[in-house]
C-alpha cells in the first residue's frame, strides 16, 4: 500500500529480501519503535528505505539530517551535512528548526548560526544572500531560541573572533547549533572536525520523519552504537507524548 503504483509485487518481496527494507518495514509497522542502521551498508543503502517508507512527520515538508558533536564536554549540533545538497531558503529555514528541536532533545539550549562565508556583510554573492534571507525568515518568526546570521563559522564558536567580527550578535562566539548552506561546507565541515578537532560523531540523525530512524558509520565504536541506541530511544518516546 506504501509504494502503490511505483513498486510492484515482485518488486517488494525482491526488497524485503534486503535487511535495510526489512528492518524499515518493521518499524512502519510498529513491531519496534526506532531504527539504527548503517554498520553494515552505507550512509544512502539506509536512509534511502527510510525515506522511501517512513516519510515526513506531520506538518513537516522536509527531511533532513544533523550530526551531534562532543569533545570533553563541548557539544555542538550540525546539519545538514549528509542528505539534502542545496536546500532552498524554505529547507533551510525548516531544517533550522529541526536541528533546534535535535538540540533540545539531548539537553542543548540551542544558541542557532547559520553559516556562510561573509559575517553580517563581509562578503557577497548568491549563496550568502541566500543565507542572509533564511536568517531574515527566521527572525521574523516567533521563536523560543536564539538564532544570528549569516555568520562565518570562526565568529559564531571563538568569543574572541565574535568581538572582533560580530559584536553587534548576542550569540556570536557561543552558538552550538550550526546551520551548513549546502551538503559541501556541511559534510566537509563536520569531518574536521572528526579528524583534527578530535570530536566524536553521533550520527547522522535523520530530522522530519514520522518515526525514528539513525545511521551509524560504519567506522562506529561499541559506545557510539550504545549512544545512538539511546538516543533513538529518547526520540521514540518523544514521538509518543
Amino acid at each position: 500500500m506504501i509504494r502503490r503504483g511505483d513498486w510492484s509485487r515482485t518488486d517488494c518481496e525482491e526488497k524485503l529480501r534486503d535487511i535495510n527494507y526489512f528492518s524499515t518495514m518493521y518499524l512502519e509497522l510498529g513491531y519496534i519503535d526506532g531504527l539504527v542502521g548503517g554498520v553494515i551498508a552505507t550512509t544512502a543503502e539506509t536512509m534511502r528505505p527510510a525515506l522511501q517508507l517512513i516519510r515526513t512527520a506531520e506538518n513537516e515538508r522536509t527531511v533532513s539530517s544533523c550530526v551531534l558533536l562532543e569533545r570533553d564536554n563541548v557539544h555542538y549540533i550540525m546539519g545538514d551535512c549528509t542528505l539534502n545538497v542545496d536546500p532552498s531558503v524554505s529547507e533551510l529555514v525548516e531544517i533550522t528548526l529541526q536541528c533546534a528541536r535535535t538540540a533540545r532533545q539531548f539537553g542543548i539550549e540551542p544558541k542557532v548560526g547559520i553559516l556562510s562565508y561573509s559575517t553580517f556583510g563581509s562578503g557577497s554573492g548568491a549563496s550568502v544572500d541566500k543565507v542572509r534571507v533564511v536568517a531574515e525568515h527566521l527572525k521574523r518568526m516567533p521563536l523560543d531560541f536564539a538564532v544570528d546570521g549569516e555568520i562565518q563559522v570562526d565568529a559564531a564558536i571563538s568569543p574572541i573572533v565574535a568581538k572582533v567580527k560580530a559584536s553587534e550578535s548576542t550569540i556570536a562566539g557561543e552558538m552550538n547549533t550550526l546551520i551548513f548552506p549546502n551538503i559541501d561546507a556541511g559534510n566537509i565541515g563536520y569531518k574536521i572536525a572528526v579528524e583534527l578537532g578530535g570530536f566524536t560523531m553521533f550520527g547522522p540523525i535523520l530530522q522530519g520523519l514520522r518515526k525514528p530512524v539513525n545511521i551509524l558509520t560504519r567506522r562506529a565504536s561499541v559506545d557510539t552504537i550504545y549512544s545512538i541506541g539511546i538516543i533513538t530511544g529518547v526520540q521514540a518516546v518523544e514521538n509518543r507524548s
